[in-house]
């Protein structure tokens, strides 16, 4: 009875480090503060040393540099960015000109979520945020596994 409780023990252990990452769910779970309207309104511009990471994957980095999210009290977004990070795998870059509607989303409102089209496609963004610091948008780049994220920091007015 020993051997089986320790093989299902082991097993369980082995797919939770293989099948989850723990250095990825620490930015969702560390954040200590769940953002309003007013900690997201605003222009948010990828930051440069993620940028680098997404073009290591094979998208252009002058185009991962150009990321921008523009979010507006009313709930209307201006967007220039992938919406899968990720030059392994064919992606598609929406433009500024596009339908964008924006709002809060998740358990305690901790993520952005951005409907893009008429034909709407949604793409959901993390906000990490603690009382210390300003928050942080950000998404996974390529196998959340890997725990790297393309971020986007806001403008200061």
């Amino acid at each position: 009875m020993m051997k089986v409780a320790r093989a299902a023990l082991v097993g369980t252990l082995g797919c939770l480090i293989a099948c989850f990452s723990p250095v990825g769910a620490w930015r969702e779970l560390r954040s200590d503060r769940h953002p309003t309207q007013q900690d997201v309104i605003g222009v948010w511009r990828v930051t440069p040393e993620t940028a680098t990471q997404a073009a290591e994957t094979g998208l252009p980095l002058a185009d991962a540099e150009a990321g921008m999210i523009a979010l507006r009290p009313d709930g209307t977004c201006r967007v220039d960015l992938f919406l899968d990070p990720c030059g392994h795998f064919p992606t598609q870059r929406r433009q500024p000109s596009e339908v964008c509607r924006w709002d809060l989303q998740g358990v305690g409102d901790a993520s952005v979520s951005i409907t893009l089209g008429e034909k709407p496609h949604r793409v959901v963004f993390g906000v990490h945020h603690l009382a210390a610091d300003p928050p942080i948008l950000w998404q996974y780049i390529c196998d959340p596994d890997a725990a790297e994220y393309l971020e986007f920091k806001r403008e200061t007015l």
